[in-house]
């Protein structure tokens, strides 16, 4: 569980090193300055500033309408996305990154975005916040059990973030780790001809084949969970707003 589970070529070119580490993190953030330098060197709109600017305005869209009182926050919610989409793309990558530093980069993230997304709601009048989440005509005792059970989802929520992203995306590798790890074991090294087309050789190359369509689909899990993960910040925004009566 220590090694590189994000990616399925490590075996055929080498163990993790240094500088292959550094340089892989390196073309991660090439990604994002080549999205950039598009926008800004074109002087016409280019397919990339169109479909940045569309992210921008329906991720501005799902932002409440209170928090919009902090005119920075849609921006700092399509940064976010756009940082996360480079990071789980480069994770499948060679010699990238080990499970534990996808689960140490996504908590990274999780907790101060969800402490950003109280200190937009937060107002003195504190308390409305427990008073909303109760409705009159309930006893006292169905009271306190829905506001212990609401502050306790509330603290477990940067938690949520971190494990869904990380566990999601790590399910999918492991899958991926096994299915290439048979191929490999299959086909390499060869102690018979290959041309000969036996039932290893068979079976090695079903199983490089699956694991090359469901890498495909593992990337498109990665750009799932990334708007999944922006979009709970939003979601959060919207519960943590309290209108100050």
């Amino acid at each position: 569980m220590t090694g590189d589970l994000f990616s399925m070529f490590d075996c055929g070119v080498g163990g993790n090193g240094f500088l292959s580490s550094c340089s892989v993190w390196v073309i991660g953030v090439l990604v994002v300055m080549l999205i950039f330098s598009h926008i800004v060197y074109y002087y016409t709109i280019s397919d990339v500033e169109v479909v940045m600017f569309m992210v921008l305005e329906e991720i501005a869209k799902m932002v409440p309408d209170k928090a919009k009182v902090l005119s920075g926050l849609s921006h700092i919610v399509s940064s976010l996305l756009l940082v996360l989409l480079p990071m789980c793309v480069v994770g499948y990558l060679p010699m990238s990154f080990s499970l534990g530093a996808q689960a140490f980069v996504t908590t990274s993230l999780s907790f101060p975005f969800f402490l950003m997304t109280v200190g937009v709601g937060f107002t003195p009048n504190w308390y409305l916040g427990l008073v909303k989440m109760v409705y009159d005509g309930s006893p006292f005792l169905i009271k306190f059990l829905v506001v212990l059970s609401e502050l306790v989802g509330m603290t477990l929520r940067p938690f949520t973030l971190a494990i869904r992203m990380s566990l999601n995306l790590a399910v999918g590798s492991v899958m991926l780790k096994i299915f290439s790890s048979l191929s490999v074991g299959l086909l390499l090294p060869f102690t018979y001809s290959i041309f000969s087309f036996g039932g290893p050789v068979i079976v090695g190359m079903a199983f490089g084949l699956f694991s090359t369509l469901f890498s495909f689909f593992e990337l498109c899990m990665a750009f799932l969970q990334s708007m999944i993960f922006t979009m709970l910040i939003v979601s959060y925004c919207g519960d943590l707003l309290i209108k100050p009566e």
